[in-house]
C-alpha cells in the first residue's frame, strides 16, 4: 500500500509503466497516477465532453472538495470546453488550503484566459508551485457563464462547492477567507495536474565494493606555456668559508735558461807596489818558494786594485 493524498492506493504493475488507480467515483476515477512520468491527476477526467456547462449566472468561485490535491509542483491544469463559445472567457485558478470549517487560506492564484474552442486544453501553471496534500483547486470566470463542461452527479450533496462573492473582491495570496457556500451536483470536467517526486528514501550504505583495475596511463599532455618571471629573490646569508684544499702536486723542473749575455771586461787595475827585498840567502828551496809567495801576494793585490 502506498499513500497518496489523503487516500490510500494499489499500484497495479503494467510493464513498462505503473498505473495507480484510487477511489472509482461513480463518473470516473478519481486520481490516476503514471509512474512512469510520475504525475497524479487530481479531479473529474477532463478528456471527453460532458453533459452541459454552466449557464445560470452569478459571480461565484468554484472549489473542487471531492478531488483534493496531492502534495507535489502544480504543473498544469487541464479542462474541457463543452461547445465552441462566441469568444474567449477570462478567469483565475485559485488554490486553497481548508484551514477551518469554513475558513480558508489562499495559497496561489493565477489570471487565465479561457479558450472559446470546444475540446481538451492546457494551461502551463507559472513557477510550477509547490502543493501539499489535501489543497483544494478553484476556479472562476469574470463572465456570468462557465463555458467548461460537466456530469450531473447521482448524489444530492456529491459535486463541486459554490461560493458566492461580493463584485469586485480582491483576492490575496496568503489572506484567509471565510467561505459561505453550497454545493452543486455538478462534476466540472476539469484536473490539476502534479508532478510528484519518484525518489524513494536514500537507503542504507552498501559495502565497499571491490577495487577496480588500473586503468591505463594517459597520454602525456602538451608543456604549458612558461610562466612569467618570478620577482628576483632577496640575497640569501653568506655561507661560512670552505675548508683549505689540498696542496696541489709539484710542478716539474723547468728548463734552464739560456745563458746571460757576456758582461763587459773591467779595467785593468794600476801596477802595485814592488815589495821588499827578499832576504838574500843561500840559494836553496826556501828562498825560491818565499820569493814566489811574495810575487803571487803582489799579482793579487795589483788585481785588486
Amino acid at each position: 500500500m502506498a499513500r497518496i493524498g489523503l487516500l490510500s492506493c494499489i499500484f497495479y504493475i503494467l510493464l513498462p509503466r505503473i498505473i495507480c488507480q484510487v477511489a472509482v467515483h461513480d463518473w470516473g476515477v478519481l486520481y490516476n497516477f503514471d509512474g512512469q512520468t510520475g504525475l497524479v491527476r487530481c479531479g473529474f477526467p477532463s478528456n471527453t465532453r460532458g453533459e452541459d456547462y454552466y449557464k445560470e449566472g452569478g459571480n461565484t468561485i468554484w472549489i473542487n472538495e471531492e478531488f483534493p490535491l496531492v502534495t507535489g509542483n502544480l504543473l498544469q491544469v487541464q479542462y474541457y470546453i463543452h461547445d465552441t463559445m462566441t469568444s474567449d472567457y477570462t478567469g483565475t485558478i485559485f488554490i486553497l488550503e481548508k484551514v477551518g470549517t469554513t475558513l480558508h487560506t489562499l495559497q496561489f492564484k493565477q489570471h487565465i484566459t479561457f479558450s472559446r474552442d470546444q475540446g481538451v486544453h492546457l494551461v502551463n501553471i507559472t513557477g510550477q508551485p509547490g502543493v501539499k496534500a489535501g489543497w483544494l483547486l478553484g476556479w472562476r470566470f469574470l463572465e456570468s457563464v462557465g463555458p467548461i463542461s460537466y456530469n450531473v452527479s447521482s448524489e444530492e450533496q456529491k459535486g463541486t462547492r459554490v461560493f458566492q462573492i461580493p463584485f469586485g473582491t480582491q483576492f490575496v495570496v496568503g489572506q484567509n477567507y471565510t467561505i459561505t457556500s453550497f454545493i452543486k451536483t455538478y462534476y466540472f470536467k476539469i484536473e490539476a495536474i502534479i508532478g510528484v517526486s519518484l525518489v524513494g528514501a536514500t537507503g542504507h550504505t552498501g559495502l565497499q565494493g571491490v577495487a577496480g583495475m588500473t586503468g591505463q596511463t594517459g597520454i602525456p599532455g602538451q608543456t604549458g606555456l612558461a610562466g612569467a618571471l618570478g620577482i628576483t629573490g632577496l640575497s640569501g646569508t653568506n655561507g661560512q668559508d670552505g675548508l683549505p684544499g689540498i696542496t696541489g702536486t709539484s710542478g716539474r723542473t723547468g728548463v734552464a735558461g739560456a745563458a746571460g749575455v757576456t758582461g763587459i771586461a773591467g779595467q785593468t787595475g794600476a801596477a802595485g807596489s814592488h815589495g821588499l827585498p827578499g832576504i838574500l840567502d843561500r840559494l836553496g828551496v826556501w828562498g825560491v818558494l818565499e820569493l814566489q809567495v811574495n810575487l803571487g801576494r803582489q799579482g793579487q793585490l795589483e788585481q785588486q786594485e
